[in-house]
């Protein structure tokens, strides 16, 4: 979790399932939290860090809040 270049809040996650305007449903994003809506955890095991998550994530340019 970290800024954006605009100051906005952003959050790396792995999509599980649901909707997706990528059309994408199971990969990593790049979720505005102002945007986010009806957001429900997974109760299933987590397997982190998945395949793919890499620390430092250039999307952050504002600054990173937390990372695995």
């Amino acid at each position: 979790m970290g800024y954006g270049s605009d100051e906005q809040l952003l959050l790396r996650a792995y999509q599980v399932e649901g909707a997706s305007l990528s059309g994408e449903h199971v990969h990593w994003k790049l979720f505005r939290v102002d945007r986010l809506g009806n957001v429900e955890p997974n109760p299933a095991p987590s397997s982190a860090p998945r395949d793919g998550y890499k620390r430092d994530d250039k999307a952050m340019k504002g600054g990173i809040i937390a990372q695995i």
